[in-house]
């Protein structure tokens, strides 16, 4: 089960998707499909024991293409210090720790010298004050082994199946009845009828007084659907 991230630790590979998080902060990536696609990727739960979330506050910042590569450059070096799955479970407080350092190092160097190449162009960087916060953030927790990370709080996530039938591809199928039992629905049904009838007829005393007045209603009704669609006329 997925677990919930402590604000106060870290664990094997999530430093650099802390930092990916805060430079995203309130972008607007739906404009940027592959860029979104690759971010949510890259902060999915794999390799570590719980994704982490972009933000839910509305969307104000716009990516440049320069701003959005270099993201993209970013996540592809994160990815180069990452413990293995295979890893994982060996990985120890003091190799987090030195994991952690040496991402802080690489994104605070990363985003001096873009900063410095976008100046140049004469273009500012959007994102730099809320990186800096972010990367603060993730330096001062607590680095843990991944031994550790599997008692967080566990993400209680809804069961959205919970008491629905799945059927295959080939789509619903009614059941069937035997033959047995249709017969018997069969008599129900032609009951049902004959007891309304036996009801209609009940409201006249005599016979043929029943039979005018369910002919009279018939005759009412086919009346009405030979009539043309009345139309609506101004007064």
């Amino acid at each position: 089960m997925p677990k919930i991230h402590p604000h106060d630790e870290i664990g094997p590979n999530d430093s650099g998707k802390m930092i990916i998080r805060g430079i995203c902060f309130s972008a607007l990536l739906d404009e940027n499909p592959d860029l979104k696609a690759q971010i949510e990727d890259y902060l999915s739960a794999r390799g570590t024991v719980g994704a982490i979330k972009l933000s839910n506050t509305d969307a104000v910042l716009a990516f440049s293409a320069d701003e959005a590569g270099f993201i993209a450059s970013l996540i592809d070096k994160f990815r180069a210090l990452e413990f293995s799955s295979a890893d994982l479970l060996t990985v120890t407080a003091e190799q987090t720790k030195k994991q952690r350092d040496e991402m802080v190092l690489l994104a605070q160097t990363e985003l001096e010298q873009f900063r410095k190449t976008q100046a140049e162009k004469g273009q500012e960087v959007s994102f730099t004050g809320l990186a800096n916060t972010i990367i603060e953030n993730v330096d001062m927790r607590k680095p843990v082994s991944y031994v550790a990370t599997l008692a967080w709080e566990d993400l209680d996530l809804p069961d959205l199946f919970a008491g629905m039938t799945l059927y295959d591809r080939s789509g619903y199928v009614p059941p069937t009845l035997p033959e047995s039992e249709h017969a018997a629905a069969d008599e129900a049904a032609s009951a049902r009828r004959e007891g309304l009838g036996l009801a209609f007829h009940s409201m006249f005393h005599r016979e043929a007084d029943a039979e005018a007045a369910e002919k009279a209603i018939q005759d009412m009704v086919e009346e009405e659907d030979k009539k043309p669609e009345s139309s609506v006329h101004p007064k």
